[in-house]
């Protein structure tokens, strides 16, 4: 089976080839996860998440769960996609309804 990616290419992607034993059509990576539990001072846990390429550069949101126990999301920034960087504050929402 032949697969075909449709789009611009991805030249600065990480990629790690499918293990041997993998039948699935996505794979973990080897070392996952890729962000400790807590890399922020606000947070007292936070999540992998997908991330896309964004201005030659990735970018992803991640949930985290804050030391009051209370859910929210971060911005993370990564120049390879593997080493992330994330915003100190959570994103901040607007109600446009208010």
């Amino acid at each position: 089976m032949k697969n075909t990616i449709i789009g611009n290419s991805l030249p600065n992607i990480p990629w790690e080839e499918k293990p041997d034993k993998c039948h699935d059509i996505v794979w973990k990576f080897s070392t996952n996860p890729i962000t400790d539990r807590n890399p922020i001072p606000k947070a007292a846990r936070i999540f992998n998440s997908a991330i896309v390429p964004f201005n030659e550069k990735f970018a992803g949101v991640f949930r985290a769960d804050l030391k009051n126990g209370r859910s929210t999301l971060f911005l993370g920034k990564s120049k390879d996609g593997i080493n992330l960087e994330f915003d100190a504050d959570p994103i901040q929402w607007v109600d446009e309804f208010d």
